[in-house]
Parts: C-alpha cells; structure tokens; sequence
C-alpha cells in the first residue's frame, strides 16, 4: 500500500505484475491560520488512469479508475485500489500514472480540477503466478 500526502511533484512506483494496487490518501486543506483540517469531499471524484505514454487517450488507457471520493474507502483511509485482475496481464514495462481529483458542481460540470500526484509506474514480471490453493 502506498500512502501520500498531495505533493504535487512526479512520484515513482513499481508493481509487481498480478498484484493489487493501493493508493491512499490524506485529504486535507491548510486554513489561513495553520490549522489543518480534513478537506470538504462532497462532489469530489478521483480519476486514477494509466497509460502506455502521454499521448494516450484516456479512452486507450490501460487502467482507469474513477470514484467518488466519498465512497473510496482503502484499509479505513481514502484511497483507490486497483485489482490483481487488472494488473495481470499488464506487460513489464514502465507507465506514465497520475491521480486527479475533480470537483464537480451541483449540475455536473467541472469547477475545480488539480492533478497532485503523477509519475512513471514500473510493472515487474511477477515469479509466482499461482493463486488458487490446489
């Protein structure tokens, strides 16, 4: 599992092929005063995609996961978790990730969009494939 705070810089991660993948996060805002407090996630989506390269289109991804941040509960934390199913037949190579959150207004229209997290996604081949207990 890999937690991070919204850092806004490239993050790179490896994963081993046919394992699951957990992302989670702390979402929180800074007040005027310092004061931490836990960031208001009512109308707030997560998009999680990654592709070949940047030119991809996101319809061509090879894994999209979008949510609402509300309902993306990982080991009681936010986050988002993407399946052995979804990373087994990935080839070995290296990705390009990034994690956007968007927020939508009340008629569904994008008003506020920030992409914290982004960077390269490394795939392993994995040894052990077996996976029943036969």
């Amino acid at each position: 599992m890999v937690s991070y705070d919204a850092v806004n810089s490239p993050i790179d991660l490896e994963i081993i092929r046919g394992d699951t993948l957990k992302l989670v996060f702390k979402l929180s805002k800074k007040l005027d005063d310092g004061t931490i407090v836990p960031m208001d996630t009512s109308n707030l989506y997560v998009y999680f995609t990654i592709k070949p390269d940047y030119i991809t289109e996101d319809e061509d991804a090879i894994i999209k996961v979008d949510y609402p941040v509300h309902s993306l509960i990982v080991d009681s934390e936010k986050g988002v978790m993407v399946l052995p199913v979804d990373t087994t037949n990935l080839e070995s190579r290296t990705y390009v990730y990034d994690v956007q959150f968007v927020r939508f207004s009340e008629s569904g229209r994008a008003i506020d969009i920030q992409t914290p997290i982004r960077g390269k996604l490394s795939v392993i081949p994995d040894v052990t494939r077996r996976t029943s207990r036969e």
